[in-house]
Formats: C-alpha cells, sequence, structure tokens
C-alpha cells in the first residue's frame, strides 16, 4: 500500500492506493498525521480513485481522520469513489460524516 500526499494553500490531499485495509493503518496514520500538522490546510480531501477494495479497518482509519479533523477545526471530504467503494461508505454511514464528491 502506498499513499501518496499533497499540499496546497488551503487544502491537503491524501491519495491512497490499492487495498485499504488493516495492512495499511500504520501508512495512513503517518499520512493523516503529516496532513493534521499542515497548518495552512482548512480541509483534508481523501481521494480513492487508486483504492480498489475497502474494508472495515480502511473504513475505520477514514472515521479516525474524519474526528481528528474535525477536533482540528478542518473539512473533510471524499474524492474519487468507485460505485463499491461509494457503497461501502454509504452503508458505513461516512457519508454522513464526509462531504462526498
Amino acid at each position: 500500500m502506498q499513499i501518496e500526499f499533497s499540499a496546497r494553500e488551503n487544502s491537503a490531499m491524501i491519495s491512497p492506493q490499492g487495498r485499504m485495509d488493516f495492512t495499511m493503518r500504520q501508512t495512513f496514520q503517518n499520512a493523516m498525521h503529516t496532513v493534521l500538522r499542515h497548518d495552512a490546510s482548512k480541509s483534508i480531501k481523501v481521494n480513492l480513485a487508486g483504492v480498489h477494495d475497502i474494508d472495515g479497518s480502511g473504513l475505520a482509519l477514514l472515521l479516525m481522520l474524519h474526528e481528528r479533523a474535525a477536533a482540528a477545526g478542518k473539512l473533510t471530504a471524499l474524492v474519487g469513489l468507485s460505485e463499491r467503494t461509494r457503497k461501502m461508505i454509504e452503508i458505513a454511514g461516512l457519508g454522513k460524516l464526509y462531504a462526498v464528491a
């Protein structure tokens, strides 16, 4: 699992690739901490276009990111969702927490 990180003036983006599951927990958490420390970012986007599968552990990571971002006063959004990933997000109720584009 690889995760790309980018930051612009007011937003940061995390772009995981492959399967989002427990095995990528530490890598995702490292990216999450980097994004949360980026003071100029008022919003955090998670680009899931490169994610071909997500399980309960991956959904838990997204929930953790949302909670920590909200505590830091940052907005969160999910972008680039496949139909399968979108369904998983909806079933888990994360669509109520994240802006989904």
